[in-house]
């Protein structure tokens, strides 16, 4: 005489994220890119290099922005930049000559519930490049934005 309906027990993703990369790295602007593990969706937590990692805690939201130090701090400066089911994020507002953290958490959601993958992030370590840097990619030389006086 009516529906019963069971909510469905929400799991951790038993699949991590892989495979991140820089795309772009310079100045005050970041691009990366990873390789999704089996979760709805994913977050990305980026901090200064110095700073301990903290990860997402479950049955917490975040707030992404992709503006560095604007979204969600997961404490001690690690910062929530993209939130979202791809597989690539653009970040703003570093600082030129610094070095930062990405890390790249799955997460499995379901109307009110959320858990998140703790184990093995991608994770990636980004020194942010400046003007006069000095950049090899295979054969080619090229010096960024040199300025002379």
């Amino acid at each position: 005489t009516g529906w019963n309906f069971t909510t469905p027990s929400l799991y951790s993703p038993s699949i991590p994220s892989k495979d991140l990369f820089a795309q772009k790295a310079y100045y005050s602007d970041a691009k990366f890119r990873w390789s999704n593990g089996n979760g709805t969706g994913r977050i990305v937590v980026m901090r200064e290099y110095d700073k301990p990692i903290r990860y997402p805690l479950n049955q917490r939201t975040y707030t992404a922005n992709s503006s560095f130090g604007l979204g969600n701090d997961l404490g001690d400066g690690n910062f929530v930049v993209y939130k979202g089911n791809l597989d690539s994020a653009a970040v703003t507002g570093l600082t030129p000559g610094k070095r930062y953290v990405i890390a790249v958490f799955e997460f499995n959601e379901w109307q009110d519930s959320i858990k998140y993958r703790q184990a093995n992030p991608a994770i990636l370590a980004l020194n942010m490049l400046k003007t006069g840097d000095v950049i090899f990619a295979g054969n080619t030389l090229s010096v960024s934005r040199a300025t002379y006086y």
